[in-house]
């Protein structure tokens, strides 16, 4: 099958592990799950660059930068992803999500603070979002006020 990566001078598809000093996004699960993504890069000399990637699990992308913040969105209801991001030949974050539509952000200690790994459910934008099942088209964009204003008596403050 086919796998491609938009921004490829910024994530390199590599094969083998880690090297011992890099780091290492490696996204595992349900093999054939696409997943697309973007992270935030941190060079050596403090310069940031932004990435993004189109891919199927599993895959492993070997990144040229000190410290990266990535999201990841499951492009299909179904399955599991799993990212695991390394640095050094060491795992910081290990994080996965089977939810619908389901994502997950890595990240290593950087300008945005520690590492840590999150898991959410579906990352959807306006016009974006998954297709909806049987019909091949996205779910629309909410039109209109969706909560009406509260109207007559408000609740008085705590004394």
């Amino acid at each position: 099958m086919a796998r491609w990566i938009v921004a490829a001078i910024a994530l390199i598809a590599v094969a083998t592990p880690a090297a011992a000093d890099g780091l290492l996004l490696e996204l595992t699960g349900s093999p054939g799950l696409r997943v697309k993504g973007s992270c935030r890069l941190i060079e050596a000399d403090g310069a940031q660059r932004d990435a993004t990637l189109d891919s199927l699990v599993p895959h492993r992308f070997e990144i040229d930068a000190v410290a990266t913040s990535c999201t990841l969105n499951k492009m299909d209801e179904r399955g599991t992803l799993r990212a695991s991001l390394a640095f050094g030949g060491h795992v910081v974050v290990l994080i996965e999500t089977n939810s619908l539509f389901g994502g997950v952000a890595v990240r290593t200690n950087g300008p945005w603070g520690p590492a840590r790994g999150r898991e959410s459910a579906a990352l959807l934008r306006r016009g974006h979002g998954p297709a909806v099942p049987g019909t091949g088209q996205t779910v629309p964009p909410l039109g209109g006020t969706t909560v009406p204003p509260l109207r007559g008596t408000t609740v008085p403050p705590l004394r």
